[in-house]
């Protein structure tokens, strides 16, 4: 493969990837850039994980995220709101 026949564009590669491989790759995203001393960012991304599987209707997801939390991004462990989001998983099913 040339460099020519190489895509330098992310947003092309976004574009084309499953959802759940995007999640994963935020959340290793959000744990990299914590690492990197820029926790505001990571959090915000995380933040922005658990909307996104909220939004989707994705509860089950949210709430082991939730439930479990990150430490290497700073993000403690909240059971009444993974309790929630079970509860909505549950509804939905």
């Amino acid at each position: 493969m040339t460099t020519n026949e190489i895509n330098t564009d992310y947003h092309g590669f976004i574009d084309e990837a499953p959802h759940s491989a995007m999640i994963r790759g935020m959340i290793r995203m959000a744990e990299d850039s914590a690492d990197d001393g820029l926790e505001d960012f990571a959090k915000r991304i995380w933040q922005t994980v658990i909307a996104d599987l909220t939004e989707r209707g994705d509860f089950m997801r949210a709430s082991m995220f939730v439930r479990s939390g990150n430490k290497i991004i700073g993000i403690a462990p909240d059971d009444k709101v993974a309790d929630d989001l079970m509860k909505k998983a549950m509804e939905a099913a």
